[in-house]
């Protein structure tokens, strides 16, 4: 019996009898077949691969006794296959067969109910099938082995015709097991169509595990193959047996090959042009040479003598016994003197290195070489080495060579050389042979093409891909090692004249936090282009730092041309984040960003919110437009700007401000103790401010604010924060809101000789003034003017008078304790004075004169003379006031505090005086200078 014997009756027993609950029985029965259908494909898989299985079955298997209460769902491809066929609605033990590709072992997938969400799961390899797979076969197998025996047993002791009848009867059985499998299939569900197919697949082969044993079995074992493989006549002939390579039947080994070749030890085989051949050892010593194209090859004896001949058509030095010795003599080549020509033919030069000579004053060509000629070239004379097409000269300029000077040149075929490099002798070459130390500085100059930056060393500094002109590479190299920079720009020359070389930049240039350094740029624009529309110029933290630009920074752009804005530590003094102990010089800078007047953009601005400012010194010469020249924004709370001084001469066109210190009250307590010195300011927009101040205990000295550009709003303006300010101004014109506005405390102005404290103006030496009312003048006894008094005729106004008679000269006197601070020189007057009615001759001349007295001296002095001011009325009734006398020198020798007598009088014997009435004086204004503020 066989194990499809065990189906039938299985099937017989657990299916064909109405199948009850026959649900669990079908599926091992279907899993059976698959199994061994799986079995079959193992065991081919397993002949071809040289007879190990691809999959080890495991011995058995526990399963979960709920696992069976689900269903077989069917045979799909893969598990995207089956989720895309039920996606839901399994239930708890349902599985499904996972047929995967050809060669690939089947697998199941079962329904995982506990997931989240539920869902199928592959187990892999076919784990499970092909436990049960093995479970099945052993017994299977056993049940078969069994059979086996009883019919071997059969057979030996039963007539033929028993076989006959078991043969029949195994057939009758396999018929009605196949038509009850049949049946079974075609009633099945739509979900075993897949078995139905793979059956149809195979070939309904009844037979089929047989069938394939007979297959594998027919295959011949890899060591057949391989020896019938290198006994073939092929084989023979990819040996090359014999000489016609035809090849025979005997195996031919490679050493048999390799002795028909050579017999002789030390031999050589070769291929001539008759075949293979051998050539013998030849003599000790000798070399073996190629006999050319179909010449067999021959033995040389080796150079005679002790090797240190010439060596004719050698390649290498390889085999030099002592090299180094072998390149000193090679480079110890002869220089060749060539005088310098038009075409100074170094091409031609028997040697290497050539010695340019005195010659001609100017050389054009070097002459013809192949490409690749190097030539070492010194001048021992001076020569214009010119750059063209046929001298290729590092940037692109002629050189003037100098005694000494050393250059290395290369042909590039034709008449074409490109020097590579050159040096001068007297300077780096010379340095270095004299031992003379070279400054640590850094240097960028115009080679007359472009920016060029040059280190310490002689070499140049790479700027590829810049975009400030190399200027930033050069301060961030000279930052990164210490160095001085020096950018030197000088002049070049242009239809207007010798111009300042431009440094163009289209983003903005960056001063890293430095210490102990020193930058000067001498001669140039730093040409800040509209693309670069944030700051221009930003200086981090920096201590002792010496910066210089003898030039101009020009900004096209929005924010501020130049901005110090301290946020990173110095690199030396690592707890140092400030700008300190250092001077900062730039000559003019220029806010020209299209508008005439720019309401955003600032020359300068100085940002202290979180960092210090301290003892540094502000050279900014110039600033042009902007809306502001320095602007000084608001310390924060534990910061500051102090004890700096700034020095400018021209701050023109700000649209908003010329200076301003602070914004507002905001911690303006930082804003302290600056000097600040400023020859002139003229903004140029309505409401602007020449210099705006929260700042304390400044000195502030400006020459001169004025509207002389365009429009000046207030010249000074002192806010109510700012206090004990030393201001001095020059001079404020055509303020159109106030010269000087002070709303602070405690701040001194003087502007034009007034000063001012706390917003008043303080007593100064100069002109001082004494009225003296009529009723205070004494008339003389001899020839005195009548005192009168009058009263007007409306509004009863009273008037005290001295009426001076029209044709004689009268007199009154009147003194004065003069101050202490009088300076004892001449004083003036003025005279007020009325007249009755007349109908013509109005003039009038009024005079005084005085003389001092001083402790113990005469009370009865000789008078001064008298100085007049005439004068002229002409109506009843007006109060009249006479110019300023001349100086009216007092008599004797008036010294401080002295008793001064002032006598005045009118001077009627005069022609001037033609008033023929009285006049009436109502009082003198007695002007007097002093030399002391104070009488203190």
């Amino acid at each position: 019996m066989s194990g499809i014997d065990d189906l039938l009756e299985r099937i017989n027993e657990d299916v064909v009898p109405g199948m009850p609950g026959g649900t669990e029985s079908l599926r091992d029965i279907l899993l059976d077949m698959a199994g061994r259908i799986q079995a079959a494909q193992d065991a081919a898989d397993a002949a071809s691969s040289g007879g190990v299985a691809p999959y080890s079955t495991p011995a058995s298997i526990a399963f979960d006794p709920y696992w069976r209460r689900g269903g077989y769902r069917g045979a799909f491809t893969d598990l995207a296959d089956l989720q895309a066929s039920i996606p839901t609605n399994g239930y708890r033990g349902d599985f499904a067969m996972l047929s995967k590709g050809v060669g690939e072992p089947a697998s199941i997938a079962i329904w995982d109910w506990e997931g989240s969400p539920p869902g199928w799961v592959e187990t892999g390899p076919s784990p499970i099938i092909e436990a049960m797979i093995a479970a099945e076969t052993a017994r299977a197998e056993a049940a078969e082995a069994a059979l086996s025996d009883e019919i071997d047993a059969a057979v030996s002791g039963e007539a033929a015709a028993r076989s006959a009848a078991i043969a029949t009867e195994v057939s009758d059985r396999n018929s009605a097991i196949a038509a009850a499998i049949a049946g079974l299939v075609g009633a099945a569900p739509g979900a075993l169509d897949a078995l139905n197919e793979l059956a149809a697949a195979i070939g309904n082969d009844p037979n089929f595990a047989a069938t394939v044993a007979a297959q594998i079995g027919s295959k011949q074992p890899a060591a057949a193959i391989l020896t019938a493989i290198s006994s073939s006549v092929n084989t023979q002939r990819l040996i090359g047996r014999n000489a016609a390579g035809s090849g025979t039947a005997e195996e031919v080994t490679a050493s048999q090959v390799l002795d028909w070749l050579s017999n002789v030890v030390g031999s050589i085989a070769y291929r001539g042009s008759g075949g293979w051949t051998a050539l013998p050892p030849g003599p000790a010593g000798h070399l073996l040479a190629s006999g050319g194209s179909g010449v067999a090859p021959g033995y040389v004896p080796p150079p005679s003598g002790s090797g240190s001949g010439d060596m004719v058509g050698a390649n290498n030095l390889g085999d030099v016994a002592s090299k180094p010795a072998a390149f000193d003599t090679i480079s110890a080549v002869a220089e060749v003197n060539v005088a310098a020509a038009a075409t100074t033919d170094i091409g031609a030069a028997a040697s290497g290195k050539v010695n340019v000579t005195a010659g001609a004053a100017q050389i054009d060509a070097f002459g013809t070489a192949p490409a690749g000629t190097i030539r070492w070239i010194r001048f021992s004379a001076s020569v214009l080495l010119k750059n063209n097409a046929n001298i290729i000269l590092p940037g692109g300029s002629d050189i003037q060579t100098q005694i000494g000077d050393v250059g290395y040149a290369i042909s590039r075929g034709s008449n074409v050389w490109q020097v590579y490099s050159y040096v001068d002798g007297n300077t780096a070459l010379e340095r270095k042979r004299k031992n003379i130390p070279r400054s640590k500085r850094l240097e960028m100059f115009h080679d007359g093409t472009s920016w060029v930056v040059e280190k310490p060393d002689g070499s140049f500094l790479s700027t590829t891909g810049t975009t400030t002109s190399g200027l930033q590479e050069a301060i961030n190299y000279a930052c990164n090692n210490g160095l001085a920079l020096f950018v030197v720009g000088e002049g070049v020359r242009n239809a207007t004249g010798t111009q300042p070389v431009y440094i163009e930049c289209t983003t903005g240039i960056v001063m890293p936090p430095v210490q102990h350094m020193m930058f000067h740029l001498l001669n140039v624009t730093v040409n800040l282009t509209p693309a670069v529309t944030g700051t221009g110029w930003l200086f981090n933290s920096f201590m002792m730092l010496d910066f210089v630009l003898t030039g101009q920074i020009v900004y096209a752009g929005t924010g501020a041309a130049v901005r110090f804005d301290p946020t990173t530590h110095v690199p030396l003094d690592t707890w140092v984040t400030a700008c300190t102990d250092s001077r900062i010089r730039i000559t003019q800078i220029a806010c020209v960003n299209g508008a005439s007047l720019s309401t955003v953009a600032k020359c300068v601005e100085i940002n202290p919110a979180s960092h210090s400012f301290l003892n540094c010194d502000f050279e900014l010469l110039e600033f042009l437009g902007g809306a502001y020249a320095i602007d000084i924004l608001n310390p924060g709370a534990s910061s500051s700007f102090e004890q700096c001084r700034f020095t400018g001469t021209h701050i023109h066109q700000q649209a908003v401000g010329g200076i301003r210190i602070g914004s507002s009250a905001t911690n303006a307590g930082g804003l302290r103790h600056n000097i600040w010195n400023i020859a002139s300011i003229k903004p140029n927009g309505a409401g602007s401010i020449g210099f705006d101040t929260w700042g304390n205990y400044d000195t502030i000295v400006l020459g001169g604010l004025t509207n002389e550009e365009g429009t000046l709003g207030t010249g000074l303006n002192i806010r109510s924060g700012a206090s004990y300010n030393n201001c001095v101004v020059g001079g404020v014109v055509g303020a159109a809101t106030a010269s000087i506005a002070d709303a602070g405390t405690g701040n001194i102005v003087t502007n034009a000789g007034s000063i001012k404290i706390g917003g008043a103006k303080v007593k100064t030496v100069g002109r001082e003034t004494l009225w003296v009312p009529a009723i205070s003048i004494v008339p003389r006894t001899t020839n005195g003017p009548e005192i009168a008094s009058a009263e007007g005729g409306t509004n009863k106004v009273m008037y005290s008078t001295l009426n001076f008679d029209a044709s004689t000269i009268e007199y009154a006197q009147f003194v004065a304790r003069m101050p202490k601070s009088w300076d004892r020189g001449p004083v003036k007057a003025q005279f007020s004075w009325s007249h009755p009615a007349t109908s013509t001759n109005y003039g009038i001349l009024w005079c005084l004169q005085g003389a001092a007295i001083s402790d113990g001296e005469s009370g009865d002095p000789a008078m001064g003379a008298g100085i007049g001011a005439p004068d002229t009325g002409g109506t009843n009734g007006p109060i009249y006031i006479t110019p300023l006398t001349g100086d009216i020198t007092i008599g004797g020798s008036p010294a401080p505090e002295d008793y001064v007598v002032f006598q005045v009088y009118r001077n009627t014997a005069d022609g001037s005086d033609t008033l023929a009435v009285d006049g009436r004086l109502h009082g003198i204004t007695l002007y007097f200078n002093t030399n002391e503020p104070t009488d203190a």
